[in-house]
């Protein structure tokens, strides 16, 4: 058996060297899937059909040649799409090879934790590779999220991604009260998975959302960085007002002090949007601990007032560019707010040089202990949304 898979390995490897000889493509070329060669074929392409290792090839079902395909790199892959219209169709719906091509290249790099909803946004793995490369391949200085990726990190922020249905986290409780824990299974730890503690919400049951946004306006972060952190915020407003109009929220800027750009949690109406719009840069220096105290004070304060049985989350747009200590007590902060108030947290890198192991700890600080015997849980997560490209 090992040698009949060899004999038409051997055969897929010099269909891919045929392809691209016949169709005077060069390789560096055809690497993006998703662009136009990958899309047109040659007239001689028909005759080709009628070779005879094509013909040996074609024979095979479609699970044998997607088999064969397995150890293809993605240029020969794009090369192989090239031969005949049955393996351009077979090689564009192998979804396990694009999948794994996409987590070989940027898996361990970037943003892997939303990965999968990214491709569901993007309409498919092979559409996401050609979306993530076309940077790459344009040589840009800087690493963010593609398009579908954005999307993606709105949705896991709002609670209703598509890897993700919508629900509501566990009520918050001691781990001394002899109240019972609940028995639904928690969500995967720290690392495989960017969402809370829940269980399923029932359908009667409102869930309003309340988001505090802590930007980074120290003179750590350029103007380019706080430029794309704008962006980011009008993106998420604009996402809330379109999928959840109840939602509210409050806007700090911070540098060693806190500006309440957006004192109150406010309805994500006009007044949120200008108030993102007109923000200008503080500069100075930095201190983290500050805001995200303040954005818990503020959550806290609407469970006080009432509306304790909504989600909350906390987000940090920051370099991360500060002392450990300062770290640690930022740790303590999210903390914090995850016990007190069921906070969710994510930290969005941004800058030329984002420390994102540290902004990684404070996202860390929401890994809630253990309770009976349900496993610790992460109720945050870290994203890439802006930083230099590392030089090879």
């Amino acid at each position: 058996m090992h040698r009949v898979f060899q004999s038409v390995s051997d055969l897929v490897t010099g269909l891919v060297e045929d392809a691209s000889r016949e169709h005077r493509i060069p390789m560096m070329e055809v690497e993006a899937p998703g662009v136009a060669p990958v899309t047109t074929v040659d007239p001689a392409t028909t005759a080709m059909e009628t070779a005879p290792t094509e013909a040996e090839l074609l024979a095979l079902p479609d699970e044998l040649l997607s088999c064969c395909c397995e150890g293809l790199e993605v240029k020969s892959l794009v090369a192989l799409e090239l031969t005949c219209r049955r393996l351009r169709e077979l090689v564009s719906s192998d979804t396990m090879r694009w999948r794994q091509a996409v987590k070989d290249k940027w898996g361990k790099a970037y943003n892997s934790d939303i990965l999968d909803a990214a491709a569901v946004i993007a309409g498919g793995w092979k559409q996401l590779f050609a979306e993530k490369y076309d940077p790459e391949r344009r040589q840009t200085t800087f690493v963010s999220p593609v398009k579908s990726e954005v999307a993606a990190i709105l949705s896991v922020i709002k609670g209703t991604g598509p890897t993700v249905p919508h629900l509501k986290r566990v009520s918050n409780f001691p781990s001394s009260s002899p109240r019972a824990a609940p028995t639904t299974p928690p969500s995967p730890p720290y690392g495989t998975s960017p969402v809370c503690v829940t269980i399923p919400m029932p359908d009667n049951e409102p869930s309003p959302l309340s988001i505090v946004c802590c930007v980074d306006g120290s003179s750590s972060v350029t103007e380019e960085d706080f430029w794309a952190m704008k962006d980011f915020l009008r993106s998420l407003v604009s996402s809330l007002r379109e999928s959840h109009p109840e939602a509210q929220l409050s806007l700090l800027q911070f540098n060693q002090t806190v500006k309440r750009e957006l004192p109150a949690l406010t309805p994500v109406g006009p007044a949120a949007m200008v108030a993102v719009q007109s923000m200008k840069q503080l500069m100075g220096s930095t201190d983290i601990e500050k805001p995200l105290a303040t954005a818990g004070s503020i959550l806290a304060a609407a469970d006080d007032g009432g509306s304790g049985s909504g989600d909350k989350v906390i987000l940090l747009l920051s370099d991360g560019q500060t002392h450990m200590e300062e770290l640690a007590k930022s740790e303590a902060q999210v903390r914090k707010a995850a016990e007190t108030c069921g906070a969710r947290f994510y930290a969005l890198g941004v800058g030329r040089d984002v420390d994102e192991d540290g902004l990684r700890r404070v996202a860390a600080g929401t890994l809630l202990p253990a309770r009976s015997h349900l496993k610790p849980v992460q109720q945050g997560a870290y994203f890439t949304l802006r930083r230099q490209r590392s030089r090879r």
